[in-house]
């Protein structure tokens, strides 16, 4: 398999932000979304985190070693514009359990870049990591609102449709999804 191919695909699956990161799970949880109404938002906060992941890229291998303790503060200045950009784009309004929606969304993207700074990720694997991570997104939060849905229908006692639920759902999702290390 080609290499890039390769980095695409396991950021993408292996290393997708909604079930590595709580907070990645929990952007489509509060976002109070149907599966028609998380096919188009998908794609917006999966294009935000891809756009953000190559941004905060480049901008982190513009710093030279002098000023190096300034990333941090380039990876937070990204990942909350990115957040505010969602925002500003009709996204996760109001708030979930006192949080302003749209904070949740700042997790998933500073993560992501923060890996990719630890990573040392630049150049042509960033911007493929990045759109990987953003497709692996896209993917994960249409899968967490399916199961939301399917959870709420299910013939099930009240007790079993309840959070607990869904997060061993994730669980396995994640166990899933980290089998596929044959790549």
């Amino acid at each position: 398999m080609n290499d890039n191919l390769q980095l695409l695909l396991e950021f993408a699956l292996t290393r997708n932000v909604v079930f590595i990161l709580m907070f990645g799970a929990l952007v489509p949880i509060a976002a109070d979304l149907t599966v028609r109404r998380s096919l188009s938002a998908g794609l917006k906060h999966g294009f935000v985190l891809a756009l953000a992941g190559v941004i905060g890229s480049a901008l982190l291998s513009l710093f030279p070693d002098q000023i190096a303790f300034l990333s941090p503060v380039a990876v937070m200045v990204v990942a909350i514009s990115a957040a505010a950009a969602l925002h500003g784009w009709g996204e996760l309004g109001g708030e979930w359990a006192g949080v302003p929606r749209w904070l949740l969304a700042v997790a998933p993207v500073a993560g992501l870049q923060l890996h990719f700074w630890i990573t040392d990720l630049s150049g042509l694997d960033a911007v493929l990591a990045a759109f990987g991570a953003g497709v692996g997104y896209y993917f994960g939060i249409v899968m967490v609102v399916a199961t939301i849905e399917q959870i709420r229908i299910a013939e099930a006692p009240l007790h079993a449709k309840r959070l607990g639920t869904l997060f061993f759902a994730i669980a396995i999702f994640a166990l899933g999804f980290s089998g596929f290390q044959f790549l």
